[in-house]
């Protein structure tokens, strides 16, 4: 159960609380209904509040001072807004934290959850940071059929890679979070003799940055 729940209910009884030390204050002298005594009197009180908030209404316990019938006149009033009110919070609250409890959206949201790795890859440390249950794996593969499997909650790779892999499996309804962390490069592995190769090739990549065609091909292929 949410705490923003429990939070609601409790606020709920301190009103009814409230309402029912008033009604006890102003009526226990001349209603025979209501105790004289406090733990009786205001427990009286309190459910002559909550049968009023409620619009039930059995009629066993009425006010019968000029005071307490203000006090019930202003509590039927109010409580038509506090039933409103704490029903929409509760419903808010209960909302945000079914959607908290399944979504992972950032990295800190990986603590003590359920996450694929694969071994010998970098995404072993940076979930064991975020202090994530690893399901390790041997593949990308592996760890993104875990997910599918519901053996994990998410799975931690490569942006470019993970990008081109789910691209295949979107019946799943996978997606990528669209926070970047520790971005790196790639690169070309070419003879350290080869200059003009490595030449050619520097001018084609700077040709594809400035001309925007990277985000082209990014957005075409990945």
């Amino acid at each position: 159960m949410s705490t923003a729940f429990l939070g609601g209910a409790g606020a709920l009884l301190l009103v009814l609380f409230v309402v029912g030390a008033l009604l006890w204050l102003v009526e226990r002298k001349k209603n025979d209904s209501i105790a004289m005594k406090p733990h009786h009197g205001i427990g009286t009180g309190v459910w002559l509040a909550l049968v009023t908030m409620t619009t039930v209404g059995y009629g066993d316990r009425v006010p019968e001072t000029p005071a307490g019938r203000v006090i019930t006149g202003i509590w039927m009033l109010l409580s038509l807004v506090v039933v409103s009110s704490l029903t929409a919070f509760l419903a808010t609250a209960l909302t945000v934290a079914q959607l908290d409890n399944t979504t992972i959206a950032h990295a800190a949201d990986l603590a003590e959850r359920d996450v694929a790795v694969v071994d010998g890859t970098t995404s072993v440390a940076f979930a064991s940071r975020f202090r994530a249950k690893l399901v390790r794996k041997s593949s990308l593969e592996a760890a993104v059929r875990a997910v599918i499997d519901d053996d994990a909650q998410a799975v931690v790779y490569d942006r470019p890679i993970l990008q081109w892999h789910l691209r295949e499996l979107e019946a799943h309804g996978l997606t990528i979070s669209e926070d970047r962390y520790e971005p790196l490069g790639y690169g070309f592995a070419l003879s350290r003799d080869d200059n003009e190769l490595a030449h050619r090739l520097d001018v084609a990549l700077l040709g594809l940055e400035e001309s925007k065609a990277i985000d082209e091909i990014v957005s075409r292929w990945l």
